[in-house]
């Protein structure tokens, strides 16, 4: 399997199970995801979830590069170390990744980081600086609906793109 279908199956079988909450259950799975995309990345990028609070509140994850990990273990960071290449912020498959990403909890975000990855676990939107404005960039999973692993409703992107479309729009 490829790095997308293990993520969509692991999903499901998360949800399957009848045990998992809405959002956090499934983290190991975004991670697993995020890890393995990181891997392919040059430099590489580490996906570490619950980090501290950096004076900004505490996002569900952050993207490390191995330069900021301390030579004596790749496990530890060194204190007060930012994520290089930003955080995440990740949802219920119930909310907007569009809304989220233009909310207060991001917008904070985005003041320290510099970079936010919101998920839905479906949809990916990048919020990153622009030169005047927001420039968001998207991604969508049609195949979780096929999976089973969201709601059924029929929804068309904030960006205009239809589900399974990408695209990247400033606002």
């Amino acid at each position: 399997m490829n790095l997308l279908q293990e993520y969509l199956h692991e999903l499901h079988e998360i949800r399957s199970s009848g045990s998992a909450v809405k959002e956090t259950s499934y983290y190991p799975a975004i991670s697993n995801l995020l890890n393995g995309v990181g891997k392919a990345l040059k430099p590489r990028v580490r996906c570490i979830i619950n980090i501290k609070n950096r004076g900004a509140g505490i996002p569900d994850g952050g993207l490390f590069t191995p330069d900021q990990f301390q030579s004596r273990s790749e496990e530890e960071l060194a204190e007060g170390t930012i994520p290089a290449r930003g955080v995440i912020e990740i949802k219920p498959t119930s909310e907007d990744a569009w809304v989220v990403a233009d909310g207060l909890q991001v917008t904070r975000y985005w003041g320290k980081y510099r970079q936010v990855l919101v998920t839905n676990y479906r949809d990916f939107v990048t919020r990153r600086p622009g030169h005047r404005r927001k420039t968001h960039e998207a991604r969508n999973l049609p195949a979780c609906d096929r999976l089973g692993l969201l709601g059924r409703e029929n929804r068309t992107e904030s960006n205009g793109a239809s589900a399974g479309e990408s695209g990247t729009v400033e606002i």
